[in-house]
């Protein structure tokens, strides 16, 4: 050859026509099942997602009716009522009180309910680890309760609330009547000197 190359012993000029033409064939075939292969994913996919929707959508209504049950029955317990919360408001400067009687029935007290909580990521459950945030509600419950039962949050897109723990439960009303009574009898104890 002019440029100094030889052809390739038993190649033929028309041989690589018939390559040509066979490899732009066989690259036709490939992107028509590549094509194929797209379009089967995408179709996958698609199920995929409305199904994914069309379950969020589900699962939306069913929280949305929960939390609506929930208001209503939150909204049925009067203040003071058994099982009212009865925290101190807060202040916003001025010195709000609780007031003499925060639970309205005589055989109710104001009490702490005291827990540990852990986020496990699925749900808060009561831990008996010290190490664990502990979580504190008063509530108003019978003086003779020793026990308060406590529904850990429902977490994000979960369709139902947790199941509840029991916490300690405790009168706070007088522990401050002996802790009264405690600096009465010391500030008397100090006039008496």
């Amino acid at each position: 050859m002019a440029n100094g190359t030889a052809k390739p012993a038993g190649c033929v000029v028309g041989g690589y026509a018939a390559a040509a033409a066979d490899v732009a064939a066989k690259t036709a075939t490939v992107k028509v099942e590549e094509t194929k292969c797209k379009n089967k994913q995408w179709d996958a996919y698609k199920a995929t997602l409305v199904s994914a929707l069309s379950t969020r959508k589900s699962n939306m209504t069913t929280i949305a009716t929960l939390i609506d049950d929930e208001d209503t029955k939150r909204a049925a317990v009067k203040a003071g009522a058994t099982g009212s919360r009865c925290e101190k408001p807060t202040s916003n400067g001025d010195p709000k009180v609780r007031g003499k009687k925060v639970c309205t029935t005589e055989t109710d007290c104001c009490g702490a309910a005291t827990g540990k909580l852990v986020d496990t990521g699925a749900t808060a459950q009561v831990s008996a680890d010290s190490n664990m945030a502990t979580m504190t509600i008063e509530v108003c419950q019978a003086n003779t309760a020793k026990k308060y039962k406590y529904r850990p949050p429902r977490m994000p897109m979960a369709t139902t609330f947790p199941a509840t723990v029991e916490w300690d439960f405790k009168c706070i009303g007088d522990a401050r009547r002996i802790a009264a009574m405690a600096t009465f009898a010391a500030a008397s104890l100090f006039m008496m000197q």
